[in-house]
């Protein structure tokens, strides 16, 4: 029984560490709209409009964490609004 509470402890740590990790939201291609870009990483991300330039500029390897896969198809359905190509991981 012992060796049973520390299985299903683990697994269940195991479990946590892999929700905080999330999901990673690259974004490949800013396309055509880098203003328009700019303002929608802003938006999700409530960043300032500085590092969000930052963000944007620094494609193809611009990557942020959202918490869930959820949250990360819907920033990359609001950048490809846009003509941006986004990669979820």
């Amino acid at each position: 029984s012992f060796y049973l509470l520390m299985f299903v402890e683990q697994i269940n740590q195991i479990t946590h560490a892999l929700s905080e990790m999330g999901y990673e939201v690259r974004l490949i291609k800013s396309g055509s709209q880098k203003v328009k870009a700019i303002k929608t990483v802003c938006e999700l991300t409530g960043w300032g409009l500085e590092e969000a330039k930052n963000f944007v500029n620094a494609t193809p390897d611009a990557k942020f964490k959202v918490g869930s896969k959820d949250e990360a198809m819907y920033c990359r359905a609001e950048l490809a609004k846009i003509g941006a190509q986004v990669e979820i991981a």
